[in-house]
């Protein structure tokens, strides 16, 4: 009785093996056995296969695959070896293997690596606005005042060269001079390199899978510089008087007060303070305002570099099994389920930001030590250098929208950062005319401040193989709390060792890159 029941059990299990029962995924689950109408079904197919026939078809399934023909019963299942590897319906040949699970799909095994490698070209906006420069008109600047006192109406020039972005007339029109701010540089685009290698970590009790991943993007380099050229404009002489008549063609341009000989100067001016703004000015002071002041020639040129790097585990939850679709060429195929797919990020983030910003001015003009009348020439070079090194954790989510060979999706991450800020600035000046002394002034500064960084891009991915796919994004980036290079300028007599760190940029551009999974 027992050795009839053992064979009975015994046949019950060949014909199970034998007879096409559902087929076991690699994971563990289930995959649905789909036929084509089109599919010839033999009298004598075991019944699981029959019930598997009779199913609602994938629309898939209408198109012949290509390439050589296979047997049904043996592509899903394994030789005595283990199970076999059966083509997938992306792409002719292409064997079921690591990424479908990290991609959306259920029932291949996770990849054990993946590597992503590409480019991103990215823009950036420019610092906040402060003036550089300024430039009067080719005939100077200068206003038409009343002599106090005067028995009959006389009037006198004044010359103006206090360094204002406008100067209004004796008419009442504004007129703007402001020559060069710290926008008049542009920050165009600049390529970088683009790189993520992940590796499998573990898969948990809520069918969730997890890998560590390790991210570079950075390289990316932004350069301008900007050169203006002023001219020598020519001081009035204010001890000559003028008629009413007079003064009238003078505002109109059609008669030129009476200048004083070699009395004239460079029509550039800087925020630095004048002298006739600085009563009882040091030695020091007069040479840097002469310096940065009356130029004839200012330069800026500024550098901004960018570097991250990311170590962040990823959480992807398992998709719905794929299906098993056996076609009308006998050739069984594995064929995705579309779907909408959410994974999630965590986090260690490093942002490193280093700027490097120079004002370079070339001055002419005169100097008046009492009593006598001095012909100078100077430079000035304002050079500063800030470094921005943050530090801090990080979370984000990605949604991905999928049609098998094509999906498309939106993701962002964001996080508080520690920001160590460092900046390190050089003014220096010298004339060669007066006995003045040359001068180096350098500042130092730095501040832990709390920073924000945040991302948000859309992407698209093109699946060339189960293991192999192209992907393109648009990528969007806020950073604050940062010490920008051109927003720690002090363009005055007594500037203080201290650090800005409310600077904020903007950066958006295009990822390119290949995705491969093993």
């Amino acid at each position: 009785m027992k050795t009839a029941l053992m064979s009975a059990l015994v046949a019950l299990g060949w014909i199970g093996l034998t007879g096409n029962i559902p087929a076991v995924a690699q994971n563990g689950a289930s995959v649905p056995v789909i036929a084509t109408p089109d599919s010839p079904v033999s009298p004598s197919a075991p019944a699981a296969q029959r019930q598997a026939d009779s199913q609602t078809p994938s629309p898939d399934a209408q198109t012949p695959a290509y390439g050589s023909a296979a047997t049904p019963s043996a592509a899903p299942y394994a030789p005595a070896g283990g199970p076999t590897l059966v083509d997938n319906g992306l792409w002719e040949g292409a064997m079921v293997g690591p990424g479908c699970s990290k991609c959306g799909g259920g029932n291949a095994n996770p990849p054990d690596w993946y590597t992503m490698q590409g480019v991103r070209i990215l823009s950036r906006s420019k610092p906040r606005t402060l003036n550089i420069a300024f430039e009067a008109p080719s005939t100077g600047l200068f206003s038409v005042q009343e002599v106090t006192g005067s028995p009959t109406a006389e009037f006198q020039v004044v010359n103006v060269t206090t360094p204002t972005a406008s100067v209004t007339t004796s008419t009442g029109t504004t007129v703007s001079y402001e020559a060069m701010n710290t926008k008049s540089i542009g920050l165009n685009v600049a390529p970088g390199y683009d790189m993520t290698i992940g590796h499998y970590f573990c898969r948990d009790r809520n069918n969730n899978d997890h890998f560590v991943e390790f991210s570079f993007w950075g390289l990316n380099s932004w350069s301008d510089s900007k050169t203006i050229n002023g001219v020598l404009v020519p001081t009035y002489d204010e001890t000559v008087a003028y008629t009413q008549d007079q003064v009238n063609q003078i505002n109109a341009g059609s008669v030129v007060p009476t200048t004083v000989a070699n009395e004239n100067y460079g029509n550039l001016r800087t925020p630095y303070p004048e002298l006739n703004q600085l009563p009882g000015a040091t030695p020091q002071q007069q040479t840097l305002s002469l310096a940065f002041n009356n130029g004839t020639s200012y330069a800026i040129s500024y550098r901004s570099n960018i570097n991250n790097f990311e170590i962040n585990g990823r959480i992807v939850p398992r998709g719905e099994p794929d299906r098993l679709v056996l076609h009308p060429d006998g050739r069984w195929r594995e064929e995705c389920q579309p779907g909408t797919y959410m994974s999630y990020l965590y986090g260690l983030r490093y942002m490193q930001l280093d700027e490097n910003f120079t004002f370079h001015s070339q001055t002419e003009g005169f100097f008046t030590p009492s009593p006598n009348l001095v012909r100078y020439t100077g430079t000035g070079d304002y050079d500063i250098v800030t470094h921005n090194d943050m530090l801090g954790l990080q979370i984000g989510a990605d949604m991905t929208f999928r049609k098998c060979k094509w999906a498309w999706g939106v993701q962002a991450k964001a996080g508080p950062y520690i920001n160590f800020s460092n900046e390190d600035s050089t003014i220096s000046g010298q004339v060669v005319g007066p006995s003045l002394p040359n001068v180096t002034q350098r500042l130092v500064g730095d501040r832990y401040t709390a920073a924000i960084i945040s991302e948000v891009g859309f992407q698209a991915i093109y699946k060339f193989r189960p293991n192999l796919m192209a992907r393109a994004a648009w990528d969007f980036m806020w950073v604050s709390g940062v010490a920008l290079a051109p927003e720690q300028l002090q363009f005055v007599a007594n500037p203080t060792e201290r650090i800005n760190t409310n600077g904020t940029i903007f950066s958006q551009g295009v990822s390119l890159g290949l995705e491969w999974m093993w």
